[in-house]
């Protein structure tokens, strides 16, 4: 997966992406829907993505329908809140980076970018209610 025609994810042969990609944070299974804005200034450049994964520094999402990505385009990942406990309700908007996306899967991972304190406290009460829903 990832690595064919249309991919853009690392290609695992250099040693610095080894490093980079085994060092990374943990990651959680989540699936939760989220939105996707492909575009900072265009509020209907958005699509819908299945949150796959996470960790306090990265994300891998699944997209509901065909989008035009590539290595280091910007995001913005708006996460509801409600789906984790969290905040009756609220909404978590995350800058992001994408890192690699694999085209005929429609899937895609990458990094957040400038995170407050406040938005990473906010991922660690995700992360920490994905963990506490998992089953032993």
């Amino acid at each position: 997966m990832g690595n064919g025609p249309g991919s853009h994810r690392p290609s695992g042969n250099t040693s610095q992406e080894q490093d980079h990609y085994s060092a990374r944070a943990p990651r959680f299974p989540s699936h939760a829907l989220v939105e996707a804005r492909t575009s900072w200034w265009n509020p209907f450049a958005k699509s819908s993505a299945v949150l796959l994964d996470m960790s306090v520094t990265g994300f891998k999402i699944q997209f509901v329908e065909r989008v035009s990505l590539k290595k280091e385009d910007k995001l913005q990942l708006i996460i509801p809140l409600e789906p984790f406990g969290l905040m009756g309700g609220g909404r978590l908007n995350l800058k992001a980076q994408v890192k690699w996306f694999d085209e005929p899967v429609m899937r895609a991972g990458g990094m957040f970018l400038n995170c407050s304190d406040q938005e990473r406290l906010m991922i660690e009460g995700i992360l920490a209610s994905v963990i506490s829903r998992r089953p032993a």
